[in-house]
């Protein structure tokens, strides 16, 4: 029996922010960031597998969730038939995959000007090495490691919105969370104060 499988809509959705009445700003979670970038490195890592038909067992919670649904992404776009939890009627590959290394972070972007607050930096890195075996054998006929990466800047306004609620990895704190964020508004408005003040002591 063949299982469909179909991201689930927490996975989907994008952040739609209102913006002028002619166009929207349409920013990917941070799931969805994952799904996309997993993807695209394993299309690329893969593209000459030679495969079929495959099964694999897809991650139902934690991080491995959205790195499991990239990955069948990829497969599927390769035109490889992906059954779900070995339920596949007949002998075929087996996939395996094993997250060598995982860092989602945010980070201080590009200024968006003068006392406003700058972009926020999503970076996301992986390494993944994924298995594949033979069901009717249980040797490992190939494996390949993959390295995931992604770079974007968002609108602070976004920070919320984009955020897992049920990741913790996909939730990083803000720049600018700790310290920073008491000694940032205090070292603006002593700029301030000191342009005013030079600006009178010289007339």
């Amino acid at each position: 029996m063949k299982i469909s499988i179909s991201l689930i809509p927490a996975l989907v959705s994008v952040v739609v922010w209102p913006m002028a009445a002619s166009a929207q700003t349409q920013v990917l979670t941070n799931e969805q960031v994952v799904i996309s970038a997993v993807r695209e490195a394993a299309e690329k890592t893969m593209r000459d597998n030679g495969l079929d038909k495959i099964q694999m067992n897809m991650a139902k919670s934690g991080i491995n969730r959205p790195i499991s649904y990239g990955i069948a992404d990829a497969l599927r776009s390769l035109g490889v038939e992906v059954y779900a939890g070995g339920l596949s009627e007949e002998p075929v590959n087996n996939l395996k995959y094993d997250v060598l290394g995982f860092d989602f972070d945010y980070g201080k972007g590009v200024s968006r000007g003068f006392l406003r607050k700058p972009m926020i930096k999503r970076e996301f890195a992986a390494r993944l090495r994924i298995t594949i075996s033979k069901s009717n054998e249980g040797r490992i006929s190939s494996f390949e490691d993959i390295a995931v990466s992604y770079i974007d800047n968002i609108d602070p306004r976004f920070s919320d919105l984009v955020k897992s609620r049920d990741i913790p990895e996909l939730a990083p704190d803000l720049p600018g969370s700790g310290w920073t964020k008491i000694v940032e508004p205090v070292v603006v408005t002593a700029a301030i104060g000191g342009i005013v003040y030079l600006f009178f002591a010289n007339r």
